[in-house]
């Protein structure tokens, strides 16, 4: 998906004469937050998950008794 963000700033660039740095942020910055978004959620299902397969009061990080 980058490069087609990639892509049309480089056309951007070209054809409509626009600065380059700020058209080519302007293409990476929205991929790099949902990647960065995306990776955070994965990781925080993949914790609620095994916390709600796991017995009662047995998963990671919990104190025994």
């Amino acid at each position: 998906m980058i490069f087609g963000h990639v892509a049309v700033s480089a056309l951007a660039y070209r054809y409509l004469k626009a600065d380059f740095v700020p058209v080519m942020a302007a293409a990476v910055v929205p991929d790099v937050v949902d990647k960065v978004a995306h990776s955070r959620r994965a990781v925080f299902q993949r914790v609620a998950s095994a916390r709600t397969n796991a017995a009662p009061g047995h998963w990671p990080g919990a104190e025994r008794r």
